[in-house]
């Protein structure tokens, strides 16, 4: 029976695309496919395990065609792709390049590695079809098609998810969370991240389930209306009451519409009158 809680990566250590030896006085994580060992003590190390059995189990990539730290093609070959997703077995055609980062990175530390991602998978190096950058939970992807966007591009060309198995992008990310009629809700990748749209609680990208709720009037709109029906409400009451008696409203009702206060002595005075009339 299978594990209903088991990760990604407990399916990669099962299935043998990932080993961790213990055999030399440092841990290290073993890339069975590529043939590849890392120190598995590095933060960032963690989060590409976990996302390169991701690429297996969920985009549907073979492992013969992920690359791991692979040279990036530059004049002086320093700089390496952490993940590089490839079309051919002979992992010569990138298709996407992936930075993996350590979780809770800040801000500016996460626009950094979208920057690297970005000058490792451009048409000049890698010719990669995607970039993207996977810190944990928080994760961005990028199209890199020159010809639908520009170099300096950053807010338009963010697509929702990776491509599953060389497809093409989704056009919406869905969070778990279903709503009273049975279906799940989420927003555009392209909306903008501290956008509310209509019907969500949360915005894109923060943790956490949108659910559909219903449609309000403005706060400020819904008080002014409410306050208003009342005072009509109140207003006719008072008719109604002071109409069986034939009373003046505005003699012996003064102010009612703001502070709706009963002025008894007026009323037992003019009670009193028609009594002994």
């Amino acid at each position: 029976m299978n594990n209903p809680t088991k990760t990604y990566y407990d399916k990669a250590i099962d299935d043998g695309h990932l080993r961790l030896d213990q055999s030399g006085r440092v841990e290290r994580v073993h890339y069975v496919a590529v043939n590849r060992y890392e120190r598995w003590s590095d933060p960032e190390e963690k989060v590409r395990a976990e996302f390169y059995a991701e690429l297996i189990y969920r985009y549907g990539y073979s492992p013969d065609r992920i690359g791991v730290e692979v040279t990036v093609p530059d004049r002086s070959p320093n700089d390496f792709g952490d993940l590089v997703v490839f079309k051919d077995d002979e992992r010569k055609r990138p298709f996407a390049v992936i930075e993996c980062k350590r979780e809770s990175i800040s801000d500016a530390e996460f626009s950094q590695a979208v920057e690297q991602a970005w000058g490792n998978g451009n048409a000049a190096k890698f010719r990669a079809a995607y970039v993207g950058v996977v810190a944990g939970a928080t994760r961005r992807f990028l199209d890199c098609d020159d010809r639908k966007f520009g170099a300096l591009e950053r807010d338009r060309n963010v697509i929702a998810d990776l491509p599953v198995a060389y497809g093409n992008p989704p056009e919406f990310k869905y969070r778990k969370g279903v709503s009273t009629s049975g279906r799940t809700f989420g927003l555009s990748a392209r909306a903008n991240s501290s956008r509310l749209s209509r019907n969500a609680t949360k915005p894109y990208g923060v943790a956490g389930v949108c659910r559909r709720q219903p449609r309000l009037l403005n706060s400020a709109k819904s008080s002014s209306s409410k306050f208003a029906m009342k005072k009509s409400l109140a207003r006719r009451a008072i008719r109604m009451i002071f109409k069986s008696r034939r009373m003046n409203l505005r003699t012996y009702w003064p102010r009612a519409s703001k502070r709706c206060t009963w002025r008894k002595w007026n009323v037992s005075r003019t009670f009193s009158k028609n009594k002994s009339r």
